[in-house]
Protein backbone atom coordinates (compact mmCIF):
# COMPACT_ATOMS: atom_id res chain seq x y z
CA UNK A 1 0.00 0.00 0.00
CA UNK A 2 1.10 3.53 -0.49
CA UNK A 3 1.82 5.85 2.16
CA UNK A 4 -0.79 8.41 2.10
CA UNK A 5 -3.34 4.92 2.07
CA UNK A 6 -1.31 3.66 5.04
CA UNK A 7 -2.27 7.38 6.72
CA UNK A 8 -5.97 7.17 5.48
CA UNK A 9 -5.85 3.81 7.13
CA UNK A 10 -4.09 4.71 10.65
CA UNK A 11 -6.95 7.81 10.80
CA UNK A 12 -9.58 5.78 10.57
CA UNK A 13 -8.54 3.06 12.42
CA UNK A 14 -8.32 5.79 14.90
CA UNK A 15 -10.85 7.64 14.52
CA UNK A 16 -13.89 5.76 13.16
CA UNK A 17 -13.54 2.44 15.69
CA UNK A 18 -13.19 0.27 13.01
CA UNK A 19 -15.25 1.22 9.82
CA UNK A 20 -13.93 -0.45 7.20
CA UNK A 21 -16.69 -2.55 5.49
CA UNK A 22 -16.78 -0.79 2.13
CA UNK A 23 -20.70 -2.26 1.59
CA UNK A 24 -21.94 -0.14 4.22
CA UNK A 25 -22.81 3.05 3.09
CA UNK A 26 -22.40 5.19 6.73
CA UNK A 27 -19.15 4.07 7.21
CA UNK A 28 -18.00 4.89 3.67
CA UNK A 29 -19.88 8.22 4.24
CA UNK A 30 -18.35 8.62 7.35
CA UNK A 31 -15.16 8.55 6.43
CA UNK A 32 -15.25 11.08 3.74
CA UNK A 33 -15.98 13.35 6.06
CA UNK A 34 -13.72 12.07 8.78
CA UNK A 35 -11.01 12.72 6.15
CA UNK A 36 -12.19 15.74 5.03
CA UNK A 37 -12.52 17.18 8.35
CA UNK A 38 -8.82 15.44 9.79
CA UNK A 39 -6.87 17.74 6.63
CA UNK A 40 -8.54 20.79 8.17
CA UNK A 41 -6.95 19.77 11.10
CA UNK A 42 -3.32 19.56 9.68
CA UNK A 43 -3.51 16.13 8.43
CA UNK A 44 -2.24 16.58 4.86
CA UNK A 45 -3.15 13.57 3.06
CA UNK A 46 -3.59 15.58 -0.38
CA UNK A 47 -7.08 14.71 -0.77
CA UNK A 48 -9.35 16.93 -3.57
CA UNK A 49 -12.72 17.23 -2.10
CA UNK A 50 -15.51 18.26 -4.72
CA UNK A 51 -19.02 18.41 -4.00
CA UNK A 52 -21.02 16.21 -4.40
CA UNK A 53 -24.99 14.49 -2.86
CA UNK A 54 -23.46 14.09 0.57
CA UNK A 55 -21.30 17.12 0.95
CA UNK A 56 -17.16 17.46 0.27
CA UNK A 57 -16.48 13.75 -1.55
CA UNK A 58 -12.98 12.76 -3.22
CA UNK A 59 -13.06 9.96 -5.10
CA UNK A 60 -9.76 9.32 -4.31
CA UNK A 61 -10.66 8.56 -0.98
CA UNK A 62 -13.15 5.99 -2.48
CA UNK A 63 -10.70 4.25 -4.58
CA UNK A 64 -8.26 4.05 -1.39
CA UNK A 65 -10.85 2.70 0.81
CA UNK A 66 -11.61 -0.18 -1.78
CA UNK A 67 -7.69 -0.75 -1.81
CA UNK A 68 -7.32 -0.92 1.78
CA UNK A 69 -10.42 -3.65 2.07
CA UNK A 70 -8.98 -5.80 -0.60
CA UNK A 71 -5.41 -5.45 1.30
CA UNK A 72 -3.85 -8.53 2.67
CA UNK A 73 -4.43 -8.18 6.57
CA UNK A 74 -0.02 -7.88 6.76
CA UNK A 75 0.18 -4.59 4.71
CA UNK A 76 -2.47 -2.83 6.97
CA UNK A 77 -0.18 -0.88 9.14
CA UNK A 78 -0.69 1.67 11.14
CA UNK A 79 1.76 4.75 11.02
CA UNK A 80 2.73 6.48 14.56
CA UNK A 81 1.37 9.85 14.70
CA UNK A 82 3.83 12.22 15.48
CA UNK A 83 3.22 13.76 19.20
CA UNK A 84 2.45 17.21 17.47
CA UNK A 85 -0.76 15.62 15.74
CA UNK A 86 -1.59 13.70 19.18
CA UNK A 87 -3.61 16.59 20.34
CA UNK A 88 -5.09 17.31 17.14
CA UNK A 89 -6.29 14.26 16.41
CA UNK A 90 -7.89 14.14 19.96
CA UNK A 91 -9.87 17.55 18.88
CA UNK A 92 -11.25 15.86 15.85
CA UNK A 93 -12.31 12.82 17.78
CA UNK A 94 -13.94 14.72 19.93
CA UNK A 95 -15.43 17.10 17.72
CA UNK A 96 -17.23 13.90 16.00
CA UNK A 97 -18.25 12.46 18.78
CA UNK A 98 -20.15 15.48 19.92
CA UNK A 99 -23.07 14.73 18.01
CA UNK A 100 -26.12 16.41 19.73
CA UNK A 101 -29.43 14.26 20.25
CA UNK A 102 -31.03 16.29 17.42
CA UNK A 103 -28.50 14.12 15.07
CA UNK A 104 -29.85 10.36 14.32
CA UNK A 105 -25.95 8.98 13.39
CA UNK A 106 -22.33 9.96 13.83
CA UNK A 107 -22.22 9.84 9.97
CA UNK A 108 -24.87 12.44 9.83
CA UNK A 109 -23.23 14.93 12.33
CA UNK A 110 -19.90 14.51 10.24
CA UNK A 111 -21.79 15.38 7.09
CA UNK A 112 -23.03 18.11 8.49
CA UNK A 113 -19.91 19.65 9.80
CA UNK A 114 -18.19 19.86 6.40
CA UNK A 115 -21.37 20.77 4.13
CA UNK A 116 -20.85 23.40 6.67
CA UNK A 117 -17.28 24.11 6.32
CA UNK A 118 -17.34 23.08 2.50
CA UNK A 119 -20.06 25.93 2.02
CA UNK A 120 -18.20 28.72 4.13
CA UNK A 121 -14.92 28.50 2.43
CA UNK A 122 -14.71 26.38 -0.87
CA UNK A 123 -18.67 26.55 -2.35
CA UNK A 124 -18.91 30.23 -1.54
CA UNK A 125 -15.49 31.81 0.01
CA UNK A 126 -16.65 35.55 -0.68
CA UNK A 127 -20.19 35.26 0.59
CA UNK A 128 -20.73 36.72 3.77
CA UNK A 129 -22.11 33.67 5.40
CA UNK A 130 -22.81 33.43 9.20
CA UNK A 131 -24.59 31.69 11.50
CA UNK A 132 -28.00 33.27 10.67
CA UNK A 133 -28.00 32.19 6.73
CA UNK A 134 -26.21 29.09 6.81
CA UNK A 135 -29.26 27.30 6.78
CA UNK A 136 -30.47 28.76 3.73
CA UNK A 137 -27.21 28.22 2.04
CA UNK A 138 -27.33 24.32 3.21
CA UNK A 139 -30.83 23.85 1.93
CA UNK A 140 -29.65 25.50 -1.44
CA UNK A 141 -26.86 23.34 -1.73
CA UNK A 142 -29.22 19.90 -1.46
CA UNK A 143 -29.11 19.59 2.50
CA UNK A 144 -32.48 20.43 4.19
CA UNK A 145 -32.44 17.32 6.40
CA UNK A 146 -30.75 18.72 9.14
CA UNK A 147 -32.50 20.76 12.33
CA UNK A 148 -31.83 23.60 12.60
CA UNK A 149 -30.87 23.41 16.12
CA UNK A 150 -28.16 20.83 14.57
CA UNK A 151 -27.05 23.24 11.94
CA UNK A 152 -26.67 25.61 14.72
CA UNK A 153 -24.47 23.37 17.16
CA UNK A 154 -22.33 22.24 14.20
CA UNK A 155 -21.35 26.01 13.50
CA UNK A 156 -20.86 26.85 16.90
CA UNK A 157 -18.24 23.85 17.35
CA UNK A 158 -16.85 24.43 14.13
CA UNK A 159 -16.36 28.39 15.21
CA UNK A 160 -14.72 27.28 18.45
CA UNK A 161 -11.86 25.45 17.44
CA UNK A 162 -11.13 28.39 14.27
CA UNK A 163 -12.69 26.48 11.47
CA UNK A 164 -15.84 29.15 10.44
CA UNK A 165 -12.68 31.95 10.80
CA UNK A 166 -10.38 29.88 8.99
CA UNK A 167 -10.48 27.73 6.13
CA UNK A 168 -7.73 25.19 7.78
CA UNK A 169 -5.85 25.14 11.48
CA UNK A 170 -2.60 26.05 11.84
CA UNK A 171 -0.10 23.54 11.35
CA UNK A 172 1.06 22.01 15.23
CA UNK A 173 4.56 23.03 16.30
CA UNK A 174 6.36 20.55 18.08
Amino acid sequence: MERRQLSLYTLISKLGDGRWDKNEFDNRLFIQKAIYLAQLFGFDLKYRFSWYKRGPYSRLVTADVYEIYESEEEEKVALPIRKEYESRLDELKKLLDSKPDSVNKQEEWSELLSSIHYIKHISKPTANITSDTIMSDLHDSGKSGFDESAVDEAWNKLSEIGLIENKVLAKPTS
